[in-house]
């Protein structure tokens, strides 16, 4: 299998049970039934439909949509639906450099299905006699 083969591979998953996540009139993620469904439970910052997940247009700024988003996360996290805290904050915007949207914690991005961005660098040294890969 070439690595073309595999990043193909890794682009092919099936989003249709997904509902879009709206922040702002912007889609920025995709949440799974079982975390839509648990967003209910928050009617005042989400509102959840058959089709779709909106945060409440009401939050209308980046603080508030943050402080709003915030709340749910971290009662997600202490009930151990997420799983990962990292204690940093992770902006969320339409794509890379645009306007941002709001902050969330780093380890819930996943849940949420937020675009997440990052850098990766390789390095190759010589060491004496051997070629040595920095990742």
């Amino acid at each position: 299998m070439s690595y073309l083969d595999r990043i193909r591979a890794c682009n092919a998953g099936d989003l249709s049970r997904y509902r879009p996540l709206i922040v702002a009139g912007h889609g920025v993620g995709r949440i799974a039934p079982e975390i839509a469904n648990r967003l209910a439970d928050f009617p005042t910052i989400f509102n959840v439909g058959v089709d779709v997940v909106e945060l409440n247009p009401a939050l209308a700024t980046v603080e508030d949509r943050t402080a709003a988003v915030a709340v749910v996360s971290r009662k997600f996290y202490e009930q151990g639906i997420f799983t990962e805290w990292w204690d940093e904050q992770y902006p969320i915007a339409t794509s890379f450099g645009a306007p941002l949207l709001l902050t969330v914690e780093r380890g819930c991005v996943p849940c949420y299905g937020f675009i997440a961005y990052g850098v990766h660098i390789n390095g190759i040294v010589r060491d004496g006699g051997e070629t040595r890969m920095w990742i």
